[in-house]
């Protein structure tokens, strides 16, 4: 993908990072990684000297994937107050991606029935970009979002042989759909009963979670920061929920030692066991909302005698 910005900072400094904590245990997995590329024309080197007077290069590491897999990462702000990205300005350079309301919203405009399709991009941030109507793009993420079975298999099979005409490689084993329920940015989208939930893999695993820091009644730095991003994550669905993060931020944001052992507090449990009961109860379920409903709020002061 190729984006055209702007950089506002000092040109003529050379600046070098080192490499992350991350790469040493993986440094093999790396110069394979890199290699790779090199081969695919997509980076150029290796090189015995800067190949330019003035240059940034920022760190390189490697981080564990669920599946056990390993992803090579480029920390474009390792360089503190000296990376590329703090020289281009915010506005009107800011990136924005495809969220989980946009892709319902989407969803909802389109007439029933709805089909959903995704495909996964390898090294999408390698790739150029091309546009259709309905499909949604999340770095390495496309969804497809059709009326009727007949045209979703239809588009289904022009994007097929879009990326196959422009040489883009595409993970067979995450091609999924035509169907009218599937995973989207970590959330089950069903179009038929307009809902979205969370899968049930993360369902038990925020549950175990939030079970083992309620019976502990303490938690470490960053477990509880793991935490609030797993419930932040929950929140896309359970929207009520953020209320009941307030607390929890604000304990996180009193300590920075990262192996500090935090004790809750009564009320930091409370919100904890609202979480939990919530989960168990609702199941990480919520209606599709139309964009268009207007929702007002009406209170009144008034207490009979």
């Amino acid at each position: 993908m190729a984006l055209l910005l702007v950089f506002a900072g000092q040109y003529d400094i050379s600046v070098f990072s080192d490499y992350l904590p991350l790469a040493f245990p993986h440094s093999a997995f790396i110069s394979e990684q890199l290699a790779a590329s090199c081969a695919r024309g997509e980076t150029a080197g290796p090189f015995a000297l800067p190949p330019f007077q003035f240059m940034r290069c920022s760190g390189i590491g490697a981080v564990p994937k669920k599946n056990g897999n390993l992803r090579m990462i480029h920390h474009l702000c390792i360089l503190a107050d000296a990376s590329v990205n703090d020289s281009i300005p915010a506005e009107p350079f800011s990136l924005h991606y495809v969220s989980i309301d946009y892709a319902i919203n989407i969803i909802m405009s389109c007439p029933q029935p709805v089909y959903l399709s995704k495909l996964d991009v390898r090294s999408a941030f390698r790739q150029h970009e091309f546009a259709m109507d309905h499909l949604l793009h999340y770095l390495d993420d496309f969804l497809n979002i059709s009326t009727g079975l007949v045209a979703a298999n239809q588009q289904l099979a022009i994007l097929l042989r879009a990326f196959t005409h422009f040489s883009i490689p595409l993970a067979p084993s995450k091609l999924e759909g035509p169907s009218p329920s599937l995973t989207f940015l970590g959330i089950v989208l069903d179009c038929e009963r307009r809902k979205a939930r969370l899968p049930e893999d993360k369902l038990s695993e925020i549950r175990a979670l939030l079970v083992a820091t309620i019976s502990e009644r303490s938690i470490g730095q960053r477990q509880v920061e793991s935490l609030l991003g797993k419930l932040d994550f929950a929140a896309r669905v359970i929207v009520p929920g953020r209320t009941f993060m307030r607390r929890l931020w604000s304990v996180c944001s009193r300590y920075r030692e990262p192996h500090y052992r935090i004790k809750l507090s009564n009320e930091c449990i409370d919100a904890l066991t609202w979480w939990l009961r919530l989960l168990q109860d609702w199941n990480g379920k919520f209606f599709f909302l139309h964009p268009q409903w207007t929702r007002h709020l009406l209170t009144c002061s008034y207490l009979p005698m």
